[in-house]
């Protein structure tokens, strides 16, 4: 469950991430918090995934590490098919399910765009 807040106050020299993406809080920003595991959420991240999609990518990144949008700057780009092949002798189907939706979202992948790619690789 997500909690939405208006505005956090705090002093200038506190620094506070969003617990998604991992960008600076700003003071006078409207983010929201995750009950479960007490992550701050900026504002951007809140209004990219919806509650459901929050609670599970926050347990995917708290379970494997890393963070929305890591990797999206590098130099390389997730490629589904490669990925598939990499972890498919490697992982059971729900391992590899997890695996896949873990490094789409350090590329900054969001669920619903994992799933257009997945229903297009099916087709």
């Amino acid at each position: 469950m997500v909690v939405l807040y208006t505005m956090v106050t705090y002093n200038e020299d506190q620094i506070f991430r969003c617990g998604v993406c991992h960008e600076k809080i700003r003071p006078d920003e409207t983010i929201s918090q995750d009950i479960t595991h007490f992550r701050l959420i900026c504002s951007t991240c809140n209004s990219i995934f919806t509650e459901e999609e929050l609670e599970l990518v926050i347990d995917i990144f708290l379970s494997h590490g890393g963070y929305f949008g890591k990797k999206k700057n590098k130099s390389s780009s997730f490629d589904l098919l490669d990925t598939i092949v990499e972890l498919g002798s490697k992982l059971n189907l729900y391992e590899m399910k997890i695996s896949l939706l873990h490094k789409a979202l350090l590329y900054g992948v969001t669920p619903k765009e994992h799933i257009k790619q997945l229903e297009l690789l099916v087709i």
